[in-house]
């Protein structure tokens, strides 16, 4: 991730944390939001290595990371982030594009720029594995899918592109109804399935 997104995240983050602080004016006396300071791009790094953490150790709920019972203490996470400030930029602020954007503009835009850095730092093997990601969400989202099969049974749809050597992740394609993103050099009429296969591939150099 470059410094420019890490500043853009940063400041797409704060100009949102104050946009919620004057629609909640004047704040209720437990409201988090009368101690909100500027999310810096260090503090945001440090966000992201808690997250990587969590992802590694996985606990019941956000709080047990942060217990003090002694079976399940862990001194890092307390030493990183102070809960309460964690649990506010995480579900409160995470915020990746200008405030007024609309539908698929809150996300594409910044998830373009991620893919844009991820291409350029790596190619991959010759073998790739091409399929569906879900990724889960119970918030509000226009595009947000249900399934009842799937382990997220509310979830965004999503296609990817990965190194099957590595599972490193080469291009993204997220799905917006009609409003979906594909290679816009494809024929409009074609199958869906195509559309989705054709677009994660343009990444890649002819004959691979």
């Amino acid at each position: 991730m470059t410094n420019e997104i890490l500043e853009e995240l940063v400041n797409n983050i704060n100009q949102y944390a104050q946009v919620k602080i004057r629609m909640n004016n004047p704040p209720t006396k437990r409201s988090r939001l009368s101690n909100w300071t500027d999310i810096t791009v260090p503090e945001l790094l440090k966000y992201f290595a808690v997250l990587i953490a969590m992802g590694i150790d996985k606990r019941a709920s956000l709080v047990d990371y942060w217990s003090q019972k002694p079976y399940m203490y862990t001194k890092w996470y307390h030493e990183i982030f102070p809960r309460d400030r964690f649990e506010l930029i995480h579900s409160s602020m995470l915020h990746c594009s200008d405030t007024p954007a609309q539908s698929k503009e809150k996300i594409e835009p910044f998830v373009n720029s991620l893919l844009t850095t991820f291409q350029g730092a790596y190619y991959p093997f010759e073998k790739l594995s091409l399929d569906e990601m879900v990724i889960g969400w119970k918030g509000r989202f226009r595009h947000k899918t249900y399934n009842a099969c799937k382990p997220k049974k509310y979830h965004v749809k999503t296609f990817g592109l990965c190194d099957s050597a590595t599972g490193y992740v080469i291009n993204v394609l997220i799905y917006f109804g009609a409003e979906t993103s594909y290679d816009p050099e494809m024929d409009p009429n074609s199958d869906s399935a195509i559309k989705v296969f054709q677009t994660l591939l343009t990444p890649l150099e002819p004959g691979h």
